[in-house]
């Protein structure tokens, strides 16, 4: 989930609702010193079929969600790279340089990040299989056009995380 978080964020920012890898270890130092809802998964990126396509798999293995909790589709991008202009829908959903989480006893935390600006492209979406908001108790039907982007890797900066409270907090509470 994106958008502003009135009271904690100087500006707009992510929650997490869950996040997966295959990386034992990733997931068990960002669920450690991050408090990220990370979950183990078997994931798999493959080529094709046909130009441009690209194949993704993720099925959960541990964690919340383990053996009900998937994706499985393939994309392919459609466009030149471009960048998301302020302001527009686009940059809302994808411009965001901080991230909320909430530690075991409800301490809403705050972590900044920093990388240059996504290069965009239009992109084509074919979902097979995706469950991945049931094992959150979030049931998800896709109704109309999904808006989809694609974007290729990027560096990213990650800065410490720290209580959320005061913390670019607009509204005077502490």
């Amino acid at each position: 989930m994106c958008g502003p978080m009135s009271g904690w964020a100087a500006g707009p920012a992510c929650i997490f609702f869950s996040l997966d890898t295959s990386h034992a270890l990733a997931a068990a130092l960002a669920r450690r010193f991050y408090h990220l809802p990370y979950f183990r998964a078997e994931m798999s990126v493959a080529s094709g079929p046909g130009e441009g396509w690209v194949r993704y798999a993720c099925r959960r293995t541990r964690g919340g969600g383990a053996g009900e909790t998937a994706f499985c589709g393939m994309y392919r991008p459609l466009s030149a790279p471009f960048s998301a202009a302020p302001g527009s829908l686009v940059h809302w959903l994808t411009e965001r340089y901080s991230l909320f989480t909430v530690k075991r006893g409800g301490e809403v935390l705050r972590c900044d990040i920093s990388h240059e600006p996504w290069r965009l492209q239009m992109a084509e979406v074919r979902l097979a299989e995706n469950s991945m908001t049931a094992g959150q108790g979030l049931p998800f039907t896709l109704k109309g056009a999904p808006l989809v982007h694609y974007a290729r890797e990027r560096e990213v900066e990650i800065g410490w995380i720290r209580p959320a409270a005061g913390y670019g907090n607009t509204d005077g509470e502490e």
